[in-house]
């Protein structure tokens, strides 16, 4: 029973993030959050990026590949410290 609530909490929050407006930011945050997740249990990975002192999200990537961040943070700069699960 736990188990099955947690994996629907874990679905609800993926739906929210999803469901969230695409803002577009030119520059990185100064404090960034950076952490990998499952889409869909046993599928595609995603990479959320998060402003750590405002709390908001920034982006969503398509995967976890370092090469993907490290493209995003070319076309985003201005990070000073970045943390990362």
């Amino acid at each position: 029973m736990l188990n099955n609530r947690l994996e629907r909490s874990a679905n609800l929050l993926i739906r929210m993030v999803r469901r969230l407006p695409d803002e577009q930011f030119s520059v990185a945050p100064r404090v960034m959050g950076v952490d990998d997740f499952a889409f869909e249990k046993g599928h595609v990975d995603g990479t959320i990026i998060l402003d750590v002192e405002t709390g908001e999200r920034v982006d969503v990537l398509p995967d976890r590949t370092s090469e993907t961040l490290t493209a995003w943070l070319s076309a985003h700069p201005g990070a000073e410290i970045v943390c990362r699960d």
